[in-house]
């Protein structure tokens, strides 16, 4: 089944910006709770936010990796958890994933979230396809 999602208009520091950002919910220890995803096709693993991390009650510690971006090293956690796709909801799937301190924003990463769907970006026109691989 394939989907279409308009970019979200982001306005920066630097100006206006269009990203493919994703609605998901994540599921971690009877907590879920909906959060906005910058899906990043850059991005090795699936990555939490402090905020994010916090309010599903995950702690800071267990296997630890550093994770490595545009702004440097910063420590994260591997955590189980269960994600659930805007526009694919009676779909949910288990996703390891990495609860990072120092992160501001969730990133859906190559390593978890890309298995489950082919992506495809169109800068053009702003827009995210997703198309489910489980069917």
């Amino acid at each position: 089944m394939k989907k279409s999602f308009d970019f979200t208009r982001v306005n920066t520091i630097g100006g206006e910006v269009f990203r493919p950002i994703l609605a998901a919910s994540v599921e971690y220890e009877g907590r879920k709770r909906p959060f906005n995803f910058v899906v990043d096709s850059g991005a090795d693993f699936t990555l939490l936010s402090r905020d994010c991390a916090v309010e599903l009650g995950m702690s800071f510690d267990g296997f630890r990796r550093d994770v490595h971006g545009i702004c440097g090293q910063a420590p994260s956690f591997q955590k189980k958890v269960r994600l659930t796709t805007s526009g694919f909801e009676e779909k949910p799937f288990d996703a390891t994933v990495y609860a990072c301190r120092e992160l501001k924003h969730n990133l859906l990463g190559r390593d978890n979230f890309f298995h489950q769907y082919l992506v495809g970006f169109d800068g053009r026109e702003r827009k995210l396809y997703l198309d489910d691989r489980r069917e």
